[in-house]
């Protein structure tokens, strides 16, 4: 799991255990690898911790969109 909150409006770099990277790089890391391989992805609102959202990120093969969104549906109603 990486820990990356949404950054306030106004922030231009984020700082991470690497160290600071601009938000592009730092979010485009996490999802570049799902659309460069074309697969479905859905994210879904999993929890608050600290008064922060959490999400839960489901992701499946190629072509599986339909596989995909009934997992979203099947954990959606758990875990409400």
């Amino acid at each position: 799991a990486t820990h990356l909150p949404a950054p306030p409006l106004g922030t231009e770099e984020v700082e991470l255990e690497s160290g600071k990277k601009s938000h592009r790089e730092a979010f485009i890391t996490l999802t570049l690898p799902f659309s460069l391989l074309g697969v479905p992805t859905l994210t879904l609102p999993f929890a608050r911790v600290e008064g922060m959202p959490v999400g839960l990120q489901v992701v499946g093969p190629y072509a599986e969109d339909g596989r995909v969104l009934a997992i979203g549906g099947w954990l959606e109603a758990r875990l409400k």
